[in-house]
């Protein structure tokens, strides 16, 4: 079955982020469904990319930890919590908006040789 790997956003000047500590910053106030966060997919991890605009590299990145609920304007928005990597990601995910995700499906692993031969 499919599920996201990695959620890329656009969030201009470090909106609503903030520094827990050891590497862990919160970002909020985002628009996510939370199945594609159930707790067997954080286990197999997440990415989670913060980008001035979609044609440059993130710059915050790390792994989903977890996420919290937060009403926000009588809608329900995520923060998510997430250990920050050291390495800059391209935007992924086909979307117009703000957001965009980066899917993997677990039954459809191909590796492309040389020769162009699929195993």
């Amino acid at each position: 079955m499919a599920r996201v790997i990695e959620m890329h956003f656009i969030c201009h000047n470090w909106l609503h982020v903030e520094y827990l500590g050891k590497g862990i910053f919160t970002s909020g106030y985002w628009k996510i469904d939370e199945k594609h966060l159930n707790q067997n997919d954080l286990a197999k991890g997440i990415k989670f990319a913060l980008h001035e605009s979609k044609d440059k590299l993130s710059y915050l990145q790390g792994d989903i930890v977890e996420y919290k609920k937060h009403k926000c304007e009588d809608k329900i928005r995520l923060i998510v919590t997430f250990k920050s990597t050291n390495t800059p990601m391209d935007w992924e995910g086909g979307s117009a908006g703000e957001k965009g995700y980066l899917w993997y499906d677990d039954y459809s692993i191909y590796l492309i040789k040389d020769d162009d031969e699929i195993t």
